[in-house]
């Protein structure tokens, strides 16, 4: 008996694979990443501010 062709699943096609920022489809899985200056939480699902980053925009000198 021949095994069937093995195809992968895009788990990032659904619902964002449950990843609340960035999906990647990886072959046989997918992990969730975050933007830059977040960072992943334990769950591997959510993100959060990395701890000593701000969001504010940056302060320019006037000329």
């Amino acid at each position: 008996m021949d095994p069937a062709p093995w195809r992968d699943m895009n788990e990032c096609e659904e619902t964002n694979g449950g990843c609340e920022a960035l999906c990647c489809n990886t072959i046989g899985s997918f992990c969730c990443k975050c933007p830059l200056g977040q960072e992943l939480m334990e769950d591997g699902k959510t993100c959060q501010a990395e701890v000593g980053h701000s969001f504010a925009a940056p302060i320019h000198a006037q000329q």
